[in-house]
């Protein structure tokens, strides 16, 4: 009778590149979905990175994913934090939860879970989060040896290393286009676990990049990176392989969230996009293109951390509290004064026009910026999204054929025994304008193909009805169709196929970055841990110089050019033993002896067959984080450059420098570089168990950012267990939380 809906109702190809939009709470992820997104991620109450948005429970998480399938929408939901060996029971039940309910895939950061996930749901999509830094083709070989379909890039790849992803292994790419850039690479920080004890780790971070320092002299937000924008980078990160255009901001309105959904799926569609919309809605530092643009020193907004909106106009008198000003505004709007980049007021427009009453000491000739624009907000949370569907309708022999296809799904109802019409037969016309009253549930009517070829009366009640039974039917069919997929990859427990790093029980491992020093004190020690701090210069004869046996510090990062410096190195027969702090390092470990760092982020002994350098010291098994100046935070920019009005210094050695917060505490930057420049941030109240009751056989004393004779008096108080005045316990008397 109808065409074979069933054989049309095809799935639409998944080959799109797919727009991925946070969501914090249901508001953001309800605004997502009707400005177009194709997925969206999102945490639960607990176990996930953002701590401090709304997040889902249970119950809420059915109603998102009911409502995300019904237009086609996926969820991902994030598990992309560490986790105690105490709450892995919790963390897996929960998971087994979510996968009940029917989400997509989950995101996750920990490895220790891996074996148990598999174990449990062997069949459930998994994406590697940004937190484990995967940045480069020898980390995503590992990232697919452990069983991951997709890889979410740490947002320093460069574009070259993304292709060479893509070209070398069957994962999908994620990359983040928009939103909050984390200051220290791939978020990988301790700054906030050790300074408040809350970890940014364990999705507690208390931001304390975006607060003031002093640097050079200056007081500035000298750690506060712009927000990122690729809008102008999609079709070169599209070429490169990125098959998901993520956007970062589950802390963000829900305003904000549609419109960067809108940036994208424009762009997409090869229209054009008014970029000062986005600015109107989050706006910090006018954006950057970083580190797949070509300054990939354009990272600091030094003058504000906070939303500076879009550019408007200009002050043009002030009278008392009443400004003036070049450009008229809408009631509703918020504006932002600026002076040189710096805030000097601000403003809740409360009537249309050019004057409005101000907070704040400003001045004719400051710039005007919008940070809340009304009718935009107005307009993003207006937007609507709906399923079309096609109408086939057919009457005759006093029967009533109704059917609906979504192009998915489709059904079909039948009414028999009509009355003949003695006075208004039913009509096209009543068909049509009974069935275009859908979307207030999310129909639109698309194509009709209606035949009537008998006179035939349908009262109008009982034809919305039919409506109504039809559309419910419909939706319902879409939702349960919308299956997620299986993953068919394998887990390969990499961890057991390494040969791992042995010592004696009682031994210290002392780190230095220079030979001269590590040899002048080589009695105070068992094994240099060594870190070249240029890998340009031949690391190779620093190495044999070295007069106690080594463990080569691989770098946290390897990007481009950097990975032919370190494999030289690394194809070194001398070189038996290497600390791994990424897990690229797993890659270009084979006939190496390996000692895991605490950039690793292992705090279970889950993969037991593991040796551990940890920060936490809970496994007496672990090389424990003994004494030093802890690494707070990696930088893949400069933040010399960055402290010298954008100029680069042309440093011929790797330089130093402090930064202090207002309660004088200090913070050392320590540059090291091969072909790109590279900074740690170290924290100078340095970790100190020497002499306390902490007790352990297998110390790892860190000596970076030491002059010689601190060198000395720290390796003899370990050596002889004298307790050494000063510094913290750190993570062993505050819970990590």
């Amino acid at each position: 009778m109808f065409p074979d809906l069933k054989a049309n109702c095809m799935q639409l190809s998944d080959k799109k590149t797919e727009v991925l939009a946070p969501a914090g709470n249901f508001e953001s992820l309800k605004c997502a979905v009707m400005n177009g997104a194709d997925a969206v991620y999102l945490g639960l109450t607990r176990f996930n990175a953002r701590a401090k948005a709304g997040n889902f429970t249970t119950e809420e998480l059915k109603k998102a994913v009911e409502f995300c399938r019904f237009f086609g929408v996926k969820v991902y939901v994030t598990f992309n934090t560490i986790y105690k060996q105490s709450e892995y029971d919790d963390v897996i039940t929960c998971m087994k939860e979510c996968r009940d309910i029917g989400v997509n895939a989950f995101i996750l950061q920990d490895f220790s879970l891996i074996s148990r996930i598999k174990s449990t749901m062997p069949d459930i999509v998994l994406h590697l989060s940004t937190q484990a830094a995967v940045h480069n083709l020898e980390g995503a070989l590992v990232a697919e040896k452990l069983g991951f379909t997709r890889v979410i890039l740490s947002r320093e790849a460069l574009l070259g290393d993304i292709e060479k992803i893509h070209k070398n292994t069957s994962l999908e790419i994620e990359a983040f286009v928009q939103g909050a850039l984390c200051v220290s690479f791939s978020g990988n920080c301790y700054f906030s676990s050790l300074v408040s004890g809350f970890s940014g780790n364990r999705g507690k971070c208390m931001q304390l990049c975006r607060k003031q320092y002093f640097f050079n002299g200056k007081k500035a937000y000298w750690l506060s990176p712009k927000d990122v924008c690729m809008k102008n980078k999609v079709d070169q990160l599209i070429k490169a392989g990125v098959c998901s255009f993520k956007i970062e901001g589950r802390m963000r309105r829900p305003e904000y969230v549609g419109e960067a959904v809108n940036c994208y799926k424009t762009i997409l569609s090869g229209e054009k996009y008014d970029i000062s919309r986005l600015k109107r809605m989050f706006n910090r530092g006018n954006y950057t293109e970083v580190y797949i643009g070509s300054d990939r020193e354009d990272v600091i907004f030094p003058y504000s951390q906070n939303h500076i909106g879009q550019s408007a106009g200009t002050v043009k008198s002030v009278n008392g509290k009443t400004a003036t000003l070049s450009c008229n505004l809408s009631r509703g709007d918020g504006v932002k004064f600026l002076r040189n980049n710096i805030e000097s007021g601000s403003a809740g427009i409360i009537s249309d026009g050019s004057k409005t009453g101000f907070s704040g000491n400003i001045f004719p000739g400051d710039k005007v910026c919008i940070t809340t624009d009304k009718q935009l907000c107005d307009e993003v949370l207006a937007k609507k999204r709906f399923v079309p569907f096609d109408l086939f309708a057919k009457i005759e022999n006093n029967r009533a054929v109704f059917a609906l296809s979504s192009g998915v799904e489709h059904v079909e109802i039948t009414i028999d025994n009509l009355a003949d019409a003695k006075n208004s037969p039913l009509s096209e016309v009543d068909i049509v304008s009974s069935f275009s009253r859908t979307e207030d549930i999310g129909f639109k009517l698309n194509n009709v193909n209606i035949a009537i070829n008998q006179a035939v009366f349908i009262p109008k009640s009982q034809l919305n009805q039919i409506r109504r039974t039809c559309c419910e039917q419909l939706k319902k069919k879409i939702i349960e169709s919308a299956i997620p997929e299986k993953n068919d990859k394998q887990y390969k427990n990499i961890f057991s196929d390494l040969t791992y790093f042995t010592s004696p029980d009682d031994c210290i491992i002392a780190r230095f970055d220079n030979v001269n020093t590590a040899n002048k004190m080589s009695e105070l020690y068992d094994y240099v841990a060594y870190s070249p701090r240029d890998w340009t210069k031949n690391v190779a004869d620093e190495l044999k110089s070295l007069k106690k046996p080594f463990l080569l510090v691989l770098p946290n990062v390897m990007r481009g050019e950097d990975a032919g410096f370190i494999k030289e190195v690394l194809s070194s027969d001398f070189v038996k033993n290497v600390i791994v702090n990424n897990i690229y390092g797993i890659s270009l470990s084979n006939n190496k002896n390996v000692l895991f760092g605490p950039m690793m982020n292992f705090i279970t002994d889950e993969i037991k067959c593991a040796k551990i350098m940890s920060a936490e010291g809970k496994n007496p098994e672990n090389f424990v984080y003994y004494y030093g100046k802890f690494p707070l935070m990696t930088f893949c920019h400069c933040p010399f450059k960055s402290g010298n009005d954008g100029k680069c210094l042309g440093c011929k050695t790797p330089p130093t420098g402090t930064l202090k917060d207002e309660y004088d505490n200090s913070f050392t930057l320590y540059s090291y570089r091969a072909k790109y420049c590279y900074c740690k941030m170290l924290n100078d109240n340095p970790i100190n168990l020497i002499g306390t009751d902490i007790k352990t056989q297998r110390k790892v004393v860190d000596l970076i950012g030491f002059d010689e004779q601190s060198c000395y008096n720290i390796l003899e108080s370990v050596k002889t267990n004298k307790k050494l005045p000063g510094g913290t316990l750190a993570f062993y008397n505050k819970k990590l939380e």
